[in-house]
């Protein structure tokens, strides 16, 4: 498995357990240091999650939860 999947994988797990809430940014900076990676297979997984749905792209400010609605 490589860095890409782990952290999607592991982004997954935390929104599903609550760790990151509906409508919470998602920082790549942040999520990089969070899962000890580099910040491009943080930005490659937000892009797969985002087009699953997962997560949400917001224009010009990165990506965050999708919330429920």
């Amino acid at each position: 498995m490589g860095r890409t999947e782990q952290v999607m994988t592991r982004l997954l797990a935390d929104i599903e357990a609550g760790e990151f809430k509906p409508g919470q940014p998602l920082g790549e900076c942040a999520l990089a240091a969070r899962y000890g990676v580099s910040r491009t297979p943080v930005r490659e997984a937000l892009m797969q999650l985002a087009a699953t749905g997962v997560v949400e792209r917001v224009l010009n400010k990165g990506c965050r939860v999708r919330r429920n609605e």
